[in-house]
């Protein structure tokens, strides 16, 4: 589970049935003057990042609340806005 704020995010993985990691951080003051669409895909890229940078050949499922962010990585990017677009192509390149 991935949640953005303005200030802060933070993930949570669940490796195996019972097993839990979490992280977080705080965004920096340029970061935070991004709109919260953005912000939550950015935790997102950063959950994976953090999580499985190591792994190779996993299936990965995302859970998050913005049906905005989830709508981008769905569609592995958009039109509608330029810098969700280039982020949501960046996580899928990253994967990739």
């Amino acid at each position: 589970m991935c949640a953005a704020y303005v200030f802060a995010y933070a993930y949570v993985i669940r490796s195996t049935r019972d097993a839990y990691c979490d992280t977080n951080g705080r965004w920096s003051l340029l970061k935070s003057e991004h709109h919260i669409n953005y912000l939550e895909l950015l935790a997102a890229f950063h959950a994976l990042q953090a999580f499985v940078a190591d792994k190779s050949n996993n299936h990965v499922t995302l859970k998050m609340d913005n049906s905005t962010a989830v709508s981008y990585i769905n569609n592995m990017g958009g039109i509608r806005s330029p810098f969700l677009d280039e982020l949501a192509v960046s996580i899928w390149g990253w994967c990739i």
